[in-house]
């Protein structure tokens, strides 16, 4: 789904949202989401840090759901993700192929 459509996605969704919560939580929680993906329903958001992404799996995760379900007219799963993570699963990742580079260089 190309970036335009998934931000007119995200945005439709969030308008929905801030109906129905109140201005703090929906500019604590909400408004900072961004939309990864969305591969056929399966709908991948990310938030800036894991503190932020188990409070709003905890308190909003339905909320969110049922937003895009309405805004897409079928059944999602969405999923939350943070940079954070996605930055300890990048290093890792990194690290993984710079050993497997060292060793390579140690046989030959």
């Amino acid at each position: 789904m190309p970036t335009e459509d998934l931000n007119d996605l995200l945005t439709k969704a969030k308008a929905i949202i801030k109906e129905e919560t109140t201005g703090f939580a929906y500019d604590t929680w909400i408004k900072n989401l961004e939309i990864e993906s969305n591969d056929n329903g399966n709908i991948v958001l990310s938030t800036t840090n894991n503190f932020e992404k188990k409070a709003i799996e905890s308190k909003y995760h339905e909320l969110i759901v049922n937003a895009f379900n309405y805004v897409t007219n079928k059944q999602c799963s969405i999923r939350i993700v943070s940079k954070e993570e996605k930055n300890i699963v990048m290093e890792h990742t990194l690290l993984k192929k710079e050993r497997r580079l060292e060793q390579i260089e140690q046989i030959h």
